[in-house]
């Protein structure tokens, strides 16, 4: 799915229908021979318990095909069945990584931190790592740069000096101290770095700062030296904006990944998220058609959808207000929804009675399942842990807006929190798209329709509870594991519980999830080869996709 055109108009659920009996021929021979047996007065209740079970998994099946198909492609369709790209990892010495951890230990928590996490990953990752540099198809540069820069910016802020400067300084390092070893130089020059991998985990990735947009990689503090390298290389980093304005992201060639958020350790919220959302039941008990509504039976009131955002709606750099701070979207948000306010969508049918209709305390859904009015809660002041826990758990829509850059913290914490993320950001590519069908668990706006009063509610009021559970749903059982850097959390679920794949992952007791990812990737799990990062085996699962895309490439060319 292209990402460059930003569209919310495109929508998929994963609800998952009902596999036919024309879908199942054999299971309809079997069904067949049993109720010829049962009217040979075998046991009518064993029959009935047979067919059921046989029906259930029928039905599994299908849902887990149906999973793979609408969320994750990572199955067919040209994309790699098997991660099989192997990468080494240069034995750089600890003051480029692990002693500016030691001295700053805050980075191992920050947004920043998934040069660290990749890294951690790569040393306990056998089936993603090799010790022989000749057997590589990638090599990492285990640079903690980001983390070197929020070591010392504070201190050079103080200076009015660009922070970004002593970053530089150490990737340019780095490369020197490859370069001046024989045993590692061949394989760092031999394709111009372009199989070498450098986490850019800052605001602007390979730009380093957005003084540089523009000029793709910067030359100054010791890397014109290696311009050319630097150009070449493989960049694991959040910002996907790919704008002709900006070169500091290369689609198809650099990979985008997500940042990491502090809640994930929240699946409790996930969990209850998806509970109480159940797409299928609401749905049926607001048109009529569920259990304890009779006919002509009044739909009961829900509370309406709320959406949530709570973040800066203006930047200072140096002093002075950076007029082009969020392409002015935060700064519209604000004006125009700052506080809590209930706005209506639709009216209410002709016949509702009064006790229908929306209000500042509750507002129900109309009988097709789609609200009649949405909350719009925004705010630019600084809340509490406690308070924003409380406020994305409570939420059902999170704004991402663009912020610094065109990526954002929001998006990682609302998928963490199962809060769809809406996501705001021209001209961006999204963490794993090549994998993930993003219609199925997020929405996208442009930033042209944020801008616009009353355009968000109006779309946002347009998606049916129904179809925000199947949201939910992919949310909490699909991708929030593949968004997750933790190891210790991940560990920390799987002591609770060893007979489950998905409930040691997911904290979810249903088999659906193990259904939606494919085989090697349940392996890396249940094996603890994954380490709990979710995140790296995408981003392995990412470079495997593209070597072997690279080798039918060559092998075409040849024959």
């Amino acid at each position: 799915m292209s990402q460059g055109s930003l569209r919310h108009r495109q929508h998929a659920t994963t609800s998952s229908p009902r596999t036919s009996v024309s879908d199942r021929p054999h299971q309809t021979r079997i069904f067949t021979r049993i109720a010829f047996f049962a009217q040979k007065r075998w046991n009518l209740l064993v029959v009935i318990i047979f067919m059921g079970l046989l029906g259930l998994g029928g039905r599994s099946a299908a849902a887990g095909s149906k999973c793979v198909e609408e969320v994750l492609r990572l199955n067919g369709r040209g994309q790699a069945t098997v991660p099989t790209a192997k990468i080494f990892v240069y034995p750089l010495p600890p003051r480029f990584n692990e002693d500016i951890l030691n001295t700053n230990p805050a980075c191992n928590t920050s947004m920043f931190s998934a040069e660290i996490r990749i890294h951690e990953w790569l040393k306990n990752c056998p089936h993603a790592r090799t010790e022989d540099p000749e057997n590589a198809d990638y090599f990492f540069l285990p640079v903690y740069s980001t983390c070197y820069l929020t070591k010392n910016r504070e201190a050079v802020a103080k200076l009015h000096v660009d922070p970004h400067r002593y970053q530089r300084q150490i990737v340019a390092q780095a490369l020197s101290w490859i370069l001046e070893r024989d045993e590692y130089r061949p394989y760092l020059t031999r394709k111009a770095a372009a199989d070498h991998l450098l986490a850019a985990t800052h605001d602007f990735g390979k730009c380093f700062t957005y003084r540089d947009m523009g000029h793709g990689t910067v030359i100054g503090d010791g890397l014109h030296e290696h311009a050319s390298l630097l150009h070449e290389m493989v960049y694991l980093q959040y910002n996907g904006e790919h704008s002709t304005k900006s070169s500091c992201f290369v689609p198809g060639h650099d990979v985008v990944i997500p940042p990491v958020s502090a809640y994930e350790s929240a699946p409790d919220y996930r969990r209850a998220k998806a509970a109480n959302n159940n797409g299928g039941d609401a749905e049926n008990k607001q048109d009529g058609s569920g259990d304890k509504a009779g006919k002509g039976a009044d739909p009961p009131r829900l509370p309406p959808p709320t959406v949530y955002f709570r973040g800066k709606s203006s930047w200072m750099w140096f002093g002075s207000d950076d007029p082009g701070y969020s392409h002015g979207v935060r700064q519209a948000l604000h004006r125009m929804y700052a506080g809590d306010s209930l706005i209506n969508v639709r009216s209410p049918p002709a016949d509702s009675s009064p006790r229908h209709l929306s209000s500042s305390s509750s507002s129900s859904s109309s009988s097709s399942g789609y609200p009649l009015a949405v909350r719009v809660r925004v705010s630019n002041e600084k809340a509490s842990l406690q308070d924003y826990t409380r406020e994305m758990q409570e939420a059902t829509f999170c704004l991402a807006p663009l912020g610094y850059a065109t990526w954002t913290q929001r998006f990682a914490d609302s998928v963490q929190f199962g809060c769809i993320p809406v996501l705001i950001g021209d001209h961006t590519e999204w963490p794993f798209s090549r994998f993930m069908q993003y219609s199925t668990f997020a929405i996208l706006i442009s930033e042209s329709e944020a801008r616009k009063p009353g355009k968000i509610p109006e779309i946002l009021g347009n998606i049916s509870r129904n179809e925000a559970s199947a949201k939910l749903k992919a949310l909490h059982e699909i991708i929030s594991p593949l968004f997750r850097y933790s190891h210790a959390q991940v560990e920390t679920e799987a002591s609770a519980s060893t007979n489950s794949v998905t409930k040691r992952r997911t904290g979810h007791d249903s088999s659906e999830a193990t259904q939606c990812w494919p085989k090697p990737l349940l392996r890396a799990f249940a094996a603890g080869q994954s380490g709990g990062c979710g995140a790296c085996e995408m981003i392995h699962w990412e470079l495997s996709a593209r070597l072997i895309a690279t080798n039918k490439a060559h092998t075409s060319a040849s024959s």
